[in-house]
């Protein structure tokens, strides 16, 4: 019975130590990633700011915001960027982009 628990306290030493190196490198893991992903997040807003601008000269109302991983904060490096576009009325031409179709013709000067 001895030796049992000898066995016994020994496994379990050896498990709290696993569980330990195991809880260290999962941090590491999660603190290279954030460093990481600084760039990245950067780029994205950079991207979404460019949707947003781009949907607002269609459609005057029109918001933009990001959803999915990227908004959770649970995107990696690999992740898509997720947008969704609010705010569009039905007329499907309302501010064209200058030289687009459907757009008005450039007043003669």
């Amino acid at each position: 019975a001895a030796e049992h628990e000898r066995r016994v306290r020994a496994h379990e030493r050896r498990v709290r130590a696993m569980r330990a190196r195991l809880a260290h490198d999962v941090n590491d893991f999660v603190a290279c990633l954030e460093r990481a992903m600084v760039h990245q997040r950067r780029a994205r807003t950079a991207v979404l700011d460019s949707v947003s601008e781009t949907a607002r000269g269609i459609w005057a109302h029109a918001e933009c915001s990001l959803y999915g991983s990227c908004l959770t904060g649970l995107d990696l490096p690999s992740s898509d960027v997720d947008v969704v576009v609010r705010g569009l009325n039905c007329d499907p031409t309302p501010n064209p982009p200058a030289g687009a179709p459907g757009a008005p013709a450039a007043a003669d000067a």
